[in-house]
């Protein structure tokens, strides 16, 4: 699974939008529990990743070494492309 730059710009869009009238983002499936596409929710400030009781264990642990400026600065990479 890639994230591919135009599918990033628009849930960026979503989330500053949603975060602009007080609501919050849920991403959830396949996405929200790879470890390549989860420190760029992160980065992009997304509220809740909903991922299946299975992963739930591991993406806890994968984002409990992330660093958010070093996400903010992926995501804000990756939207640059």
């Amino acid at each position: 699974m890639t994230a591919h730059p135009d599918v990033l710009r628009a849930i960026a869009t979503v989330i500053t939008t949603a975060h602009h009238h007080g609501l919050q983002v849920s991403v959830c499936g396949d996405a929200a529990a790879h470890p390549d596409v989860i420190p760029l929710l992160v980065g992009l400030d997304c509220d809740i990743l909903s991922v299946a009781p299975s992963a739930l264990d591991e993406v806890r642990a994968h984002i409990r070494h992330l660093d958010h400026a070093d996400c903010v600065a992926l995501a804000a990479d990756a939207l640059a492309r």
